[in-house]
């Protein structure tokens, strides 16, 4: 350890400058001083980050319209709201439509009946708080023709959002992201 004082006394009586390890301890903790308020200036002064939005399309499953082939997919925000729409292959894009709305878990269901007496797959999108009660928008469908629809789960059933259309199956795991 070092004898040196931390100040010397200049001959010339001119005041006390700091020693050469008083000059480096002071350098040390100015580093310090700026490392920590670097550091914990973005902890302070940060926003909290917000999750990306969730988009969520029926799998699989397309309709051919007047566009080319669509499917619904929904945008699921952290709040949980979610809002509506339909996937375009042929341009990537997901064109929404109507408000968001509280939304809530994905239905698939086997043997859904329509108000119009039809029995046949729903694949539908996260359910949605509308007017009329809980529903989930999707593709009602047979073998070979689908239509776009609401399962009302106050119902029980699916009603009809249009005519049938051809129904194609397409493997490619392309669901969309935001």
């Amino acid at each position: 350890m070092s004898t040196e004082p931390l100040t010397r006394q200049p001959a010339d009586g001119s005041p006390a400058r700091p020693s050469h390890w008083r000059l480096h301890l002071m350098r040390i903790a100015r580093v310090a001083v700026a490392l920590a308020m670097s550091l914990t200036s973005g902890l302070v002064f940060a926003k909290p980050a917000q999750a990306a939005p969730v988009t969520y399309c029926v799998p699989q499953y397309y309709l051919f319209t007047s566009y080319g082939f669509a499917r619904p997919c929904t945008r699921k925000l952290d709040s949980g709201s979610t809002r509506r729409g339909l996937h375009n292959r042929a341009t990537g894009e997901i064109y929404y439509s109507g408000s968001f709305f509280q939304g809530g878990h994905i239905l698939i269901k086997d043997n859904a009946l329509a108000t119009d007496g039809f029995s046949g797959f729903f694949s539908g999108t996260h359910a949605q708080q509308t007017a009329y009660g809980l529903a989930s928008y999707g593709i009602h469908a047979g073998a070979t023709q689908g239509r776009f629809g609401w399962y009302n789960f106050a119902l029980g059933k699916v009603v009809p959002d249009g005519d049938w259309l051809t129904l194609v199956k397409i493997n490619d795991d392309s669901d969309p992201t935001s």
